[in-house]
């Protein structure tokens, strides 16, 4: 009977302490002011697509090679190649990288290309 009482009263204790944070949050609320606008920034891009042609890319294990090393490259965003008329085109942030470094990137690779206008 006694631990009946004792929960009872743990229990009345606990609602009645719930209430008081919920009223203390209620009059910290209160007292905060309405207009409290959240702005978040985000990162623009400056997107930008290049055309280089290299005569070395031949093949699809060129075109295999070319994709999973250019692919990593900072501000890459976008690669494609067409074998055909040996075309490279690279969608990249211009903010994170430039047109000469892509050549560089595919030099080291072992082509090398010029821009396409």
């Amino acid at each position: 009977m006694k631990r009946i009482v004792v929960i009872a009263i743990a229990a009345m204790m606990a609602c009645v302490s719930a209430q008081t944070v919920s009223a203390a949050t209620q009059v910290e609320k209160k007292n905060q002011p309405e207009d409290q606008s959240v702005t978040f920034h985000k990162k623009v891009q400056e997107v930008k697509t290049v055309v280089l042609k290299s005569e070395g890319v031949h093949c699809s294990n060129c075109a295999k090679k070319i994709s999973e090393n250019i692919a990593f490259e900072k501000g890459v965003k976008g690669l494609e190649i067409t074998l055909n008329n040996k075309c490279i085109k690279i969608t990249y942030d211009a903010k994170k990288t430039t047109v000469e470094k892509l050549q560089e990137a595919l030099r080291k690779l072992g082509y090398q290309s010029e821009v396409v206008e």
